[in-house]
């Protein structure tokens, strides 16, 4: 190996230099304000389930976004939250989110049967009863199963014979 070879490039070395001279400083994006801390709390609300009525603490992004939501339903023209109906206490969670998932699975179970239904039925009134239904239980496209039900309508009259006078 000649000397040559053992030589490193300008730019390497300074680099390298660089790093030696700065390698105990802190670095200037880190502060204090950037470490993680536990949100503060800024109040306390009753548990959500009315049996329980525990007092929970509820930060300052809870407050936040109480606030904004109440907002949008202001707009909407709906009554606004209310802060004893927003959470759950440590305890009472787990039960509520075991009782929903059961809830959405048995909502789940109830639009599947009415749209099997409705995809057999041609009575319009049974038809009118089940988007009712439907719309009840929170189904997305309630308004895309009336317009297919409308062209299905239409197609199937255009399918029909005319009966000769």
């Amino acid at each position: 190996m000649s000397d040559e070879d053992d030589t490193l490039d300008p730019e390497v070395e300074r680099d390298l230099m660089l790093r030696a001279v700065t390698e105990r400083e802190r670095r200037s994006s880190y502060s204090e304000t950037s470490r993680w801390r536990p949100p503060a709390i800024v109040g306390q609300w009753r548990c959500r389930n009315p049996k329980c009525q525990r007092m929970v603490d509820v930060p300052e992004d809870g407050m936040t976004a109480l606030a904004a939501w109440n907002v949008i339903l202001r707009k909407r023209g709906e009554e606004p939250l209310d802060h004893d109906q927003v959470m759950f206490c440590t305890t009472c969670r787990p039960l509520y989110v075991k009782v929903e998932a059961e809830r959405r699975r048995a909502r789940n179970a109830r639009i599947g049967t009415a749209l099997r239904e409705l995809r057999e039925t041609d009575d319009p009134s049974r038809q009118a009863e089940l988007l009712d239904e439907l719309e009840e239980l929170g189904h997305e496209d309630v308004d895309g199963l009336r317009r297919s039900l409308s062209e299905r309508a239409r197609s199937a009259s255009a399918r029909r014979p005319r009966r000769e006078l």
